[in-house]
């Protein structure tokens, strides 16, 4: 358990358009892939928001904030969870990211020092969907959101984050988006190797 006051927040709020149905609830290995998230955020945070402009999260138990800015994607749901959140480190994740583990944000904090942002990379590649934003940088999503950039790249350049690269466990990472990625990854964890 972190010794800092944590808020974890979950953003729900895509279209869902390649799944067809809201994401966070389908299925993944018999539980809503929410859950997952929830499960990881639940043991380091004691506040929890889910970022979602639908009711259906309500069953969860947990603050359900829809958007502020609407029409922003990922950005608009960062910036409504920091908003309403009542700590300054706050932890972010996709709703339908079912191997996020506890060790990657307990890895992450333990870089957090006095930077704004840490966000973690595989192979070069930036994953700003998982990381760790301080509200301290609320004034500049806001600037960055009423000057049409709705790039979560974007977000992470301008506040200077410190990019770790994690380089166990790279599947962590892996956003369950379609039927077929359902398919191809159900009741075999990629994290289990051979």
């Amino acid at each position: 358990m972190s010794e800092h006051k944590l808020t974890g927040i979950i953003l729900a709020g895509g279209k869902s358009s390649r799944m067809g149905y809201e994401k966070g609830l389908v299925l993944f290995n018999g539980k809503p892939m929410i859950e997952y998230s929830i499960s990881v955020f639940s043991q380091l945070c004691n506040e929890l928001i889910i970022c979602s402009n639908h009711s259906c999260y309500n069953y969860l138990g947990y603050k359900v904030v829809p958007d502020i800015v609407p029409d922003c994607g990922p950005v608009g749901g960062l910036y409504s969870g920091l908003m309403v959140s009542h700590n300054e480190l706050n932890l972010i994740a996709p709703c339908d990211a079912p191997f996020i583990t506890i060790e990657l944000y307990t890895y992450l904090l333990q870089n957090i020092n006095k930077n704004n942002a840490v966000i973690p990379s595989t192979d070069g590649e930036i994953n700003p969907l998982f990381g760790i934003y301080s509200s301290k940088c609320i004034s500049l999503i806001q600037l960055l959101l009423l000057d049409n950039k709705y790039k979560m790249l974007r977000v992470v350049e301008e506040l200077g984050a410190k990019i770790i690269a994690i380089k166990n466990n790279p599947e962590v990472f892996i956003n369950i988006n379609t039927y077929e990625d359902l398919i191809k990854f159900s009741l075999k964890s990629p994290i289990q190797k051979g």
